[in-house]
């Protein structure tokens, strides 16, 4: 990842003052959705004038012509700080506001190597949790996690035999 950075230092440095929206359902007006986020985090003046707040293209349909989820959005800051803020204070924000959706969350903006890594960890931690039938792996800053308390794991297979 190291020579993805020294090869492309400009989209690294633009990822750097970006946060990622996943799993935020898709509305008529993303942006309001947004920014009212922003607001309940205190950083809505910290976003980068010169850059929009956007949804990711859609991506092929499934079978029934829906998204299989929601696309990503993505948020530019003014700088890493602001950034690195929403990322600590949204966690906070979804715990005491029953206003937004619970599986809403919020990660860093990554380049394609990252993202491949994000990827297969995230396949790796579903794989273990479906073998041990809990809720124990979890992907945090491209590391797998272990959780002190894992909880019953509920694939979606599971949910739909019964």
């Amino acid at each position: 990842m190291a020579g993805f950075g020294t090869a492309n230092p400009q989209m690294v440095l633009s990822k750097s003052k970006s946060a990622v929206i996943e799993k935020l359902p898709e509305g008529d007006d993303d942006n309001a959705a947004v920014l009212r986020l922003l607001q309940e985090c205190a950083l809505d003046d910290k976003l980068d004038p010169e850059k929009q707040i956007h949804r990711h293209p859609a991506t092929p349909r499934t079978s029934n012509g829906h998204q299989s989820k929601p696309r990503i959005i993505k948020v530019p800051f003014v700088d890493q700080k602001s950034r690195d803020a929403f990322l600590r204070k949204l966690p906070q924000v979804k715990k005491q506001k029953s206003i937004f959706c619970p599986n809403v969350f919020v990660r860093k903006d990554m380049t394609p190597p990252e993202l491949d890594l994000l990827y297969f960890l995230r396949r790796h931690a579903f794989s273990l949790n479906l073998a041990s039938g809990l809720f124990e792996y979890i992907v945090v800053d491209l590391q797998l996690k272990r959780l002190t308390n894992p909880k019953p794991f509920k694939a979606k297979e599971q949910q739909q035999q019964k």
